[in-house]
C-alpha cells in the first residue's frame, strides 16, 4: 500500500489528462505532428524543475530549452494560416506529462517501484474500461497484438522513467528520456 494515496490519485488524473488531450489532438492533427509537438514536454519539465523543485538548471540547458521551444513553434506555426487550435491539445499533453513526471519527486523514497507501477496503471485502467465501449472500434489481430505490446511496454516504461525522475535532476532525465526513444 501507499502512505500518500491522494498523490497517486492526482498522478492518475494527470496521466488520464495527458492521454485524453493526446488522443483529442489526433482527431485533427497527424500522428507525426502530434508526436513532434509532444516533444515539448522536456521544455516544461525543465522550466518546472527550476520553478517548482528549485533545481539549478545551467545556461546550456536553458539554451537547449529555448532551441527546443523554437522547434515547437516552427511545428505549431502560431499566427500562421496553417495553425490549428488542435495543436493546443498536444501542448496540454506535454504539460500534463511534465507535471506527472515531476510529481514523482513527491512520492516517498521508501515506496517501492512496484507500488508506483500499480497506481500508475490502475487509474487509466479504471477509467478506460467504462469509456472503451463508447469509442472502441474493431481491430485486426495484428493491431490487437501491437496494442497489447504497447500496453506492456508502457506499463513498465512509464514507471521506470518516473523512478528516474525520483533519483536524478529532472532537467537531465527529461533530456535523456526523449533523446533515447
Amino acid at each position: 500500500m501507499t502512505a500518500t494515496p491522494w498523490l497517486h490519485v492526482m498522478r492518475g488524473v494527470l496521466l488520464l489528462g495527458a492521454g485524453y488531450t493526446f488522443f483529442s489532438a489526433l482527431k485533427t492533427l497527424g500522428l507525426a505532428e502530434t508526436t513532434a509537438i509532444g516533444f515539448a514536454a522536456p521544455i516544461f519539465i525543465t522550466v518546472l524543475s527550476a520553478l517548482v523543485l528549485r533545481e539549478v538548471v545551467g545556461w546550456r540547458r536553458w539554451l537547449a530549452v529555448l532551441a527546443g521551444f523554437g522547434g515547437v513553434l516552427i511545428i505549431v506555426r502560431p499566427g500562421a494560416e496553417a495553425f490549428q487550435p488542435a495543436s493546443l491539445w498536444v501542448v496540454g499533453t506535454a504539460v500534463f506529462y511534465a507535471v506527472f513526471m515531476l510529481s514523482s519527486r513527491w512520492i516517498h523514497r521508501d515506496e517501492s517501484l512496484w507500488t508506483m507501477m500499480f497506481y500508475n496503471n490502475i487509474f487509466p485502467l479504471l477509467f478506460a474500461i467504462p469509456a472503451a465501449p463508447l469509442v472502441w472500434a474493431p481491430m485486426s489481430d495484428l493491431h490487437l497484438q501491437l496494442l497489447a505490446g504497447m500496453a506492456v511496454l508502457a506499463a513498465f516504461g512509464v514507471p521506470l522513467i518516473a523512478q528516474a525522475f525520483r533519483m536524478a535532476p529532472a532537467s537531465i532525465v527529461a533530456r535523456r528520456s526523449t533523446t533515447r526513444s
